[in-house]
């Protein structure tokens, strides 16, 4: 029978780097802590499709970009960089096919000014070989909050527990997105939204055993 083993891991998101959790199966335990800055901007972008009986029908690319600064501490060392988490998914209405391409990377800069403004940019190659290039700023669009939140669920064979204090402001995207090719400027950007966030949170992940 299975069980929830008693090895808990403090870390910033459940889907870590694959050498991340080998690193944890063989150490015991690690620490992962999101702690400063964070920058979050999600669009989508809509395309007329002709499918084959004639009709016309309208397919959405939807895109995610998280970037925040973590510190790590693994076998008693600690580092603090930079964690990027895109995700970039369509569905198409004429096949009924569904594309989904994601990427977890670490280093890099995220300039921010206080939560006036921030630059998200890069050049992220996906794990299906698909390219996005990043030139956005978001710049703040309302008024600052406060807040705490708890959240509980499931990720494949974990627990996971997240915690996050920190303060926040929402934001408006500008600048250009390129993906596999495409240019997409700001004005083609659907359903934006985006945040500005300095915050300390962390996750306890709890990994289930064998028999």
């Amino acid at each position: 029978m299975s069980r929830w083993s008693k090895r808990a891991i403090m870390v910033f998101a459940a889907l870590a780097a694959p050498t991340i959790w080998a690193a944890t199966a063989s150490a015991g335990s690690s620490h992962f802590q999101v702690k400063g800055k964070e920058a979050i901007a999600e669009f989508a972008v809509f395309d007329a499709l002709i499918c084959d009986d004639g009709s016309t029908r309208s397919m959405q690319t939807h895109f995610s970009i998280r970037s925040s600064e973590v510190l790590i501490k693994m076998q008693g060392q600690m580092t603090t960089t930079l964690r990027t988490d895109v995700t970039v998914s369509s569905f198409n209405p004429c096949t009924f096919e569904q594309s989904f391409s994601s990427g977890v990377f670490f280093g890099g800069d995220l300039p921010m000014n206080a939560l006036e403004s921030a630059t998200l940019a890069g050049h992220f190659v996906l794990e299906d070989g698909k390219v996005l290039d990043l030139n956005l700023t978001l710049t703040g669009s309302d008024q600052i909050s406060n807040g705490r939140r708890m959240e509980r669920r499931n990720s494949g064979n974990a627990l996971v527990m997240t915690r996050t204090v920190g303060t926040s402001r929402s934001a408006v995207i500008s600048g250009t997105a390129t993906f596999d090719g495409r240019v997409i400027p700001a004005s083609q950007m659907a359903d934006t939204s985006a945040s500005l966030v300095r915050n300390t949170s962390g996750e306890i992940i709890v990994i289930q055993g064998g028999k």
